[in-house]
């Protein structure tokens, strides 16, 4: 028998929060016949490979060793008619989210996706965390301005609720309407994806959203099915994540691998003119402190002055990139964080 859901993960000497991530998997409502868990990873040299042979998962070669990449290959082997990309640091806290997001998809034919309902910051963990769950970096910030953290609230403020139900919302988008960043915790119709594009497609990987939601325009959120994300985010931790996003975009656009470079196509017409807009926002200095103000205030939280500093570090570095890149100076994409 097939699976009915697949799940998509990249894994890299993970095993500091791979057995979490895998038993809130195995915790869920579905039977363990009904999901397949595909671990594409990239060489670990520590316990990731025994940790998901412990919980039945299967492990595939990701040659290519950067997550892009894995989910490439997870997303090729799969079997399910319904997938959801994970992050090896990520923990489901709702023991019902697949049955539901299932649910959410057969009782909805022209919804294709489901975005999660927000991501957590475990205790104890750096406030900077807060900062990086709620937005991820201050490019995404300035792009889409959505708090990730709560999905539920934020989509409902930017978009048309089009059916609303007890435990789930569609959303009816406009072709106005700018689509959100969804990619850790994103569950689709695998099925539907078949009929449009090749899985084995790397240019994909960061546009699936667009792509299964630009015939009808609809998305679904559930209501508490929030994920709790184990990153390890301390302030130089951020800053090499975020140079890491950039080189991606400056230097290997056409490995189809990278985010925004690869999105415009799909989006309104003034979100691709925004994007030149973040140099001068993010070296204006005034910008990022009347933001970083404002959402302090908001979510009483002093992380959010992280934007500032963050802003500024990754003004410059696209500067810089942009500079070696014409003047032909070669960068290597090297591992997501390291």
């Amino acid at each position: 028998m097939k699976p009915l859901v697949s799940v998509l993960m990249p894994t890299l000497d993970s095993e500091r929060t791979l057995e979490m991530c895998l038993a809130s998997i195995r915790r869920q409502t579905l039977g363990r016949d009904e999901v397949e868990i595909l671990i594409a990873d990239g060489g670990s040299k520590d316990r990731t490979r025994a940790i998901a042979a412990e919980h039945g998962a299967v492990v595939l070669e990701n040659e290519r060793v950067l997550p892009e990449y894995g989910l490439n290959v997870a997303l090729t082997a799969a079997r399910g008619r319904y997938a959801i990309m994970l992050g090896s640091d990520e923990v489901l806290t709702n023991e019902r989210s697949f049955a539901m997001k299932v649910r959410v998809l057969e009782e909805n034919p022209h919804v294709h996706n489901v975005v999660p309902g927000g991501f957590e910051t475990p205790e104890g963990y750096p406030a900077i965390s807060d900062y990086v769950n709620r937005f991820g970096d201050p490019c995404s910030f300035f792009m889409h301005r959505i708090d990730a953290s709560d999905m539920w609230n934020m989509l409902q403020e930017r978009y048309r609720v089009a059916r609303a139900e007890p435990d789930y919302l569609v959303f009816q988008l406009s072709p106005r309407d700018v689509l959100p960043i969804c990619d850790d915790g994103h569950f689709f119709s695998l099925e539907y994806l078949r009929t449009i594009a090749d899985p084995a497609d790397l240019s994909i990987i960061p546009r699936l959203l667009n792509l299964m939601a630009r015939e009808h325009r609809q998305l679904a959120v559930v209501k508490d099915d929030f994920m709790r994300h184990y990153s390890t985010s301390d302030y130089r931790t951020a800053k090499r994540k975020i140079e890491w996003r950039i080189v991606g975009n400056v230097h290997h656009v056409a490995s189809g691998s990278v985010g925004y470079a690869s999105r415009e196509d799909l989006q309104p017409a003034a979100f691709s003119m925004k994007k030149y807009f973040f140099i001068p926002y993010s070296l204006s200095v005034i910008g990022p402190v009347i933001d970083a103000a404002r959402m302090t205030v908001r979510y009483r939280n002093a992380a959010m002055l992280y934007h500032v500093p963050l802003t500024t570090f990754a003004g410059l570095s696209i500067l810089k990139h942009t500079a070696l890149k014409a003047l032909g100076v070669k960068v290597g994409h090297g591992v997501y964080g390291k």
